[in-house]
């Protein structure tokens, strides 16, 4: 995700027409992947009925795993939450602070969370994931009340410090969450708990995001 806000913004700010350019690029890579794939990958999977019932999916939480995730849910809500809010408003933020700033400057923003978010996630590998969901939470509430003060202090560099500790608590609540999650759960289980994990997750993302876009709308007509 940080490689594709990075690759996105330099593309948006110094590609001519990005709004066909971008678009028309996607479309050559997806075909040029696909014709790679059918080339390359040989297929080894047989024809068989059941295909189409196999991808549906299943959500499934074995007993050994729900206390795990009654423990890990409600920061799992907040900081997919939070993930949703800086992907549809974090570009906007700096236009706060100077109105003048460029594209490139708003996408540091999500540049930030994204990237610590990454780095967080490879730091914590190893480490126990009880301490490490207990610094995640501290690190989230600080990094959302630094962006907040720095708001309102109009200051850009406070507003990209607190984005890099909420994203370090993103990434690290993902990795202690998922790490609670499937420890002691044996491999064919693993799947289902997975699946529910990311149904919650994207789920939170994606309500605050669809709700940032109609609180806008309201603003915009009432003004």
């Amino acid at each position: 995700m940080a490689a594709g806000v990075l690759i996105a913004a330099l593309t948006a700010a110094y590609v001519p027409d990005p709004t066909r350019t971008i678009p028309l690029l996607f479309l050559a890579l997806f075909a040029l992947q696909a014709a790679a794939t059918a080339v390359v990958i040989p297929e080894t999977a047989h024809p068989h009925k059941g295909a189409l019932a196999a991808m549906r999916p299943r959500l499934a939480v074995p007993p050994t795993a729900r206390r795990a995730l009654a423990i890990s849910a409600p920061p799992v809500v907040a900081v997919w939450a939070l993930g949703g809010l800086y992907s549809s408003l974090g570009p906007r933020l700096p236009s706060l602070i100077a109105p003048h700033s460029g594209a490139l400057t708003g996408n540091l923003v999500f540049l930030a969370f994204t990237t610590t978010a990454a780095c967080t996630v490879a730091a914590c590998h190893g480490r126990p994931a009880g301490t490490v969901m207990l610094w995640a939470c501290s690190l989230l509430i600080a990094g959302v009340a630094l962006t907040t003060l720095s708001l309102q202090l109009s200051s850009l560099a406070g507003v990209i410090a607190g984005t890099c500790l909420a994203g370090a608590g993103f990434g690290a609540i993902m990795h202690g969450a998922l790490s609670l999650l499937l420890s002691g759960v044996d491999a064919g289980e693993r799947a289902g708990i997975v699946a529910t994990y990311y149904t919650i997750g994207y789920f939170s993302l994606s309500v605050p995001t669809i709700e940032s876009v109609f609180s806008r709308s309201r603003v915009v007509d009432a003004s």
